[in-house]
Formats: C-alpha cells, sequence, structure tokens
C-alpha cells in the first residue's frame, strides 16, 4: 500500500462511542498532516471536509458493523484498501475493537500491518461486484419462487425456495453460515450455493470452483436480487442470473488477529471481550 496521504472516513453516527472514536481518529491523522474526508452523515456531525465519489483517496477507514462496512466500500465503488473498527452488532469484517483504534491506527502509519485480499463475484445483471454474497430470491419476504440451479451446465437443484445465497469464502461467515452453509477458509478458490429455507430437504449447501459459472433460473415467480445487502435489482419470471467467481479484489488492512481468530469471536461468544 502506498504512502498514505488522504482517508475516506465512514461511520455509524447513531452510536455515540462511534461518533467518538471517529473524532479522534479525524485528529489524529489531521495531526499527521493527512486529508481526512468524511462521509455526509459524519461531516454534519463533526465538520471538516466532505467526501464526495469524485474525490481521490488512499485508505478507507470504517466505523461501524458488517453492514457499515459493506456500504461504505460500494459507496466508494470497492476500489480501495479498507481499515475497518468494530462498532455494532456484528462486526466480523472489522479488525479491531474501538477502544485500540488509535493504537491500530498509529501501526497503520508506522507501517506495522499486513494486507488481505478477498477476490469478488460478479453477475450478468449489471449489478456491482459482490464482497459476501448474491442472494437470488422473491420478490416478496412471505413469498417463495421457484428455481433451476446449474453449476457448468449441470443442474444441481429444482426447488420451491426462499432464496439462494452465492457467497464467498469471506461472505460464508454471514448469512449463509446462518442458513446452514458451512464455513470456507479464505484460501479455498471456491463459493458456497446455499438454499435458504428450501422446499426439498435434501437441497443441501454446495461447494464450486471459483472459476466455475452458477445459473439461477426463476421456473415460477419474480426475482429479486441483491447484492451484499446493498444493490438490488427486480427481474421477471424466467429470468436466467449467472454468477462467476472473478479476478477483482479488495483489500482489508490488517494489524489485529488472523481469519480465524475472527471466526472464533464470531461463532463463539467465549471468544468475545
Amino acid at each position: 500500500m502506498p504512502r498514505i496521504e488522504s482517508v475516506a472516513l465512514f461511520s455509524r453516527v447513531d452510536i455515540n462511542e462511534a461518533l467518538d472514536i471517529s473524532f479522534k481518529i479525524k485528529e489524529r491523522l489531521e495531526d499527521r498532516g493527512i486529508i481526512v474526508l468524511l462521509e455526509d452523515k459524519l461531516y454534519d456531525k463533526l465538520g471538516g471536509v466532505r467526501w464526495r465519489p469524485e474525490y481521490v483517496f488512499d485508505l478507507l477507514i470504517v466505523v461501524g458493523g458488517d453492514g457499515t462496512i459493506l456500504r461504505a466500500l460500494h459507496s466508494t465503488g470497492l476500489s480501495k484498501p479498507v481499515f475497518a473498527v468494530r462498532a455494532g452488532l456484528v462486526g466480523f469484517l472489522a479488525d479491531c475493537d474501538i477502544n485500540e483504534a488509535l493504537e491500530a491506527v498509529d501501526m497503520l502509519l508506522e507501517d506495522r500491518y499486513r494486507v488481505e485480499s478477498y477476490k469478488l463475484l460478479e453477475n450478468n445483471i449489471d449489478l456491482p461486484y459482490a464482497l459476501n454474497e448474491v442472494r437470488i430470491g422473491a420478490t416478496d419476504v412471505l413469498k417463495t419462487v421457484d428455481l433451476e440451479v446449474r453449476v457448468e451446465g449441470e443442474v444441481i437443484a429444482l426447488d420451491r425456495v426462499d432464496a439462494i445465497l452465492v457467497a464467498t469464502p469471506l461472505g460464508s461467515t454471514g448469512y449463509s453460515l446462518s442458513c446452514g452453509g458451512c464455513i470456507l477458509d479464505p484460501r479455498v478458490e471456491a463459493f458456497i450455493l446455499t438454499p435458504v429455507s428450501p422446499l426439498t430437504p435434501s437441497f443441501k449447501p454446495y461447494v464450486a470452483p471459483w472459476d466455475s459459472t452458477v445459473e439461477v433460473r426463476s421456473i415460477r415467480g419474480d426475482l429479486y436480487v441483491s447484492v451484499d445487502g446493498v444493490s438490488s435489482a427486480n427481474l421477471p419470471e424466467g429470468t436466467t442470473v449467472k454468477v462467476r467467481g472473478s479476478d477483482r479484489i479488495v483489500n482489508f488492512v490488517r494489524v489485529r488477529g488472523s481469519f480465524i481468530e475472527r471466526l472464533r469471536r464470531r461463532v463463539n461468544p467465549r471468544f468475545r471481550s
């Protein structure tokens, strides 16, 4: 990662602790001569320099849970390295807690960090790349949809479901895990297809190679497709949604624990501080 000269700062603004640490991070960076660009809601709270989509920056810093982190990444085009501070109910993507944030920022500025790269999923319906998952389901949460699912042209499922999740290894620890999917180590070049409330008990999660293509066709019912819970599209019955692994990546800047350490905290309350 090049020398940090400018930072885009995103944060939850409904948690006082998140606002407090965002202000302290802003001060710490500005004391080092670094330009800090604040997203709209944070700018309204703290003042400073407002971030605009056309502005160029070196690092994205996010204070919040996974939802805030995903929103910030998509708002900035999934284009810059991200460092995240946990401030929310779910913070698997984050690197450290609020009480460690300032020390972590100092480590960043002293080049004491590592970079973890995660590949993204692409699709054929003009939605953004997915860091966590693509959800393909019914347009109404109270309805189901009949789907045909193919991997490399071969049918692996024909069933009535609430939705199908196509999740990256990083995303396998989130929504997919809650729906019964397994955890994929990020070193595994694969993604997972996880059904949400399938009618047929035998329809189980399926792990596919990263370079394969998944086709999900609606046999009965219109489709609602969402990417990372951030971007979405409504599609008519009969549409085929194709999802495949891409070579595009997002870099996470880490100064703390490994994937396994974050996973322990995610799945077992005994490991949470």
